[in-house]
């Protein structure tokens, strides 16, 4: 028997009528972590510089603060205004600050701010960039900072904080790295990290927003005088 034409399907009888092969429809996540993808690389290395610990895992905790950023993008501006001789666009406050305080973000640095937008923190500044800290308390999305974030420093229970670096490897993958030292005296565990970005708000307020946390199921020990390297992989 010939095999009807698709465009005649719908003038043969049902006894007729081919069975068509149906193609199954992959039903897109709605997860981000399936859209943009992380993965965290952490290792310890001791005074020597020989690594004596090593984990790889699976980012799954990107925090709200992700979906309001595209947002504030995507669903629109205020109007331009003067500052100085420039012009700059305060989107609207969705972000949550470090504080709880919904924030927005001016396109604009203000003159005379010698810092950063985003997250490449420089050495000694625990506010932002990749931090680490010692909660294991489960996380959730809703979270706008660490629960017990390591200060930086020489003391007691303080890890010396090192640059926030980013290298663009590919047009889809991110990578940002920071090393931390441990000139404590002591050993400490690390349980929880973030990722932290500093931000502009209107008026030029400098603010901090959490974008990830992911707690560890068991903790990476740093003893003193080694140092531990964290590195986050972003990809789409």
């Amino acid at each position: 028997m010939k095999t009807p034409s698709l465009n005649n399907l719908n003038n043969l009888s049902p006894v007729a009528r081919p069975v068509l092969p149906r193609t199954p429809i992959k039903r897109p996540s709605h997860r981000l972590e399936h859209v943009l993808k992380y993965h965290i690389h952490l290792w310890v290395k001791d005074e020597r510089g020989r690594v004596i610990a090593l984990r790889r895992l699976r980012g799954r905790s990107w925090t709200y603060n992700l979906y309001y950023f595209i947002r504030m993008f995507l669903q629109g501006k205020k109007l331009p205004n003067v500052y100085g001789t420039q012009y700059y666009v305060d989107l609207l406050d969705l972000l949550i600050d470090d504080t709880g305080t919904a924030r927005g973000i001016r396109v604009c640095v203000p003159q005379g701010d010698t810092g950063y937008i985003g997250v490449n923190a420089p050495a000694g500044n625990d506010a932002y960039g990749i931090v680490v800290g010692i909660s294991n308390a489960v996380f959730d999305p809703s979270q706008t900072d660490l629960i017990s974030k390591i200060s930086h420093g020489s003391e007691t229970g303080q890890l010396l904080y090192g640059e926030t670096t980013i290298e663009v490897p590919t047009s889809t993958t991110l990578r940002i790295i920071r090393t931390f030292s441990n000139a404590s005296g002591a050993a400490i565990d690390i349980y929880e990290l973030g990722l932290k970005a500093r931000l502009f708000h209107r008026a030029g307020t400098v603010y901090y927003a959490l974008f990830a946390r992911d707690v560890l199921s068991s903790p990476i020990s740093v003893p003193d005088g080694s140092t531990l390297t964290v590195r986050y992989i972003v990809s789409m």
